[in-house]
Formats: C-alpha cells, structure tokens, sequence
C-alpha cells in the first residue's frame, strides 16, 4: 500500500469516527499530494513525494507552534501537537547518528571516500530515513579518516 494511500484510508476512518480534526488535516494533505502528482505529469503521486510533502507539513506545524507558544494560546498548541502526530505518522521511521554512520561506513567500504557516490549511495539505500544535514556530516567525516 502507497503512503497516499495509507493517509486516504485513515482519512476516511476519521470521518467515520466523526474526527473532523484528522479528517480535515488530511483532507488537505492528500489535496496537496494528487497536485503534486498531476503537475508532475498526471499520474498519482509516488511516495518519495508524498513523504517530502508531509516533512514540509511537519515543518509547517512546528513553525505554527512556535508561534503559538510565544503568544501564549496553549490550547491551540495542543491541537497543533495532536495534528503534528498525526502527519508524523505517515514518515518512515528515521535513522539514529550511529545507524546512519554505519550505513555510511559500509558505503565508504564499498566504494572508498568519494563523497558524491558516497551520498548518492545512502540516497538510494535510506532515501527519507535520516536527517540529509547530519548524514552530510557523517559521511565528511567518514571520508576524511
């Protein structure tokens, strides 16, 4: 099962629960996904780009909460946590620093210190399981022993 597809199923789980918090949060997301998958050619969304846009999302959501939290509305906090959940449970389970240094570490192994082939290599294997910023410095610094 695609991930758009797995969010389509809770959303309408949601609104059979008369959820209308999750089902108006995914009612978006999945808007936002099928116009991904249509400006990119008329297909349906594939899941590389529907996790990418559930991390912005994400994103979007802490920001909010940040907001929030330095006006004080605390109850609206707890809304955007509950909402923040929610899209967090559409993400591939991430990497720790050390699962990530040792997939890096078998990489550099294989190929040697190439940092290019090295990143494009954990792309590929790992793609939206890690943190891109800390796997940069990881495999710099697995390259420069």
């Amino acid at each position: 099962m695609t991930i758009i597809e797995t969010i389509k199923a809770q959303q309408l789980a949601a609104r059979k629960a008369r959820n209308s918090e999750a089902a108006s949060s995914l009612t978006t997301l999945i808007g936002e996904a099928e116009a991904v998958g249509k400006n990119a050619g008329n297909r349906a969304p594939i899941d590389s780009e529907v996790t990418a846009l559930v991390k912005k999302f994400v994103k979007n959501v802490e920001d909010t909460i940040c907001a929030a939290l330095d006006q004080n509305l605390t109850d609206k906090v707890a809304l955007l946590e509950r909402e923040r959940e929610l899209y967090m449970s559409f993400l591939p389970t991430q990497m720790t620093e050390a699962e990530v240094a040792t997939a890096v570490a078998a990489i550099v192994a294989e190929v040697g210190p190439k940092i290019g082939i090295v990143m494009k290599l954990l792309k590929e294997r790992h793609e939206g399981t890690y943190d891109g910023a800390k796997a940069s410095a990881i495999v710099k610094a697995a390259v420069a022993q």
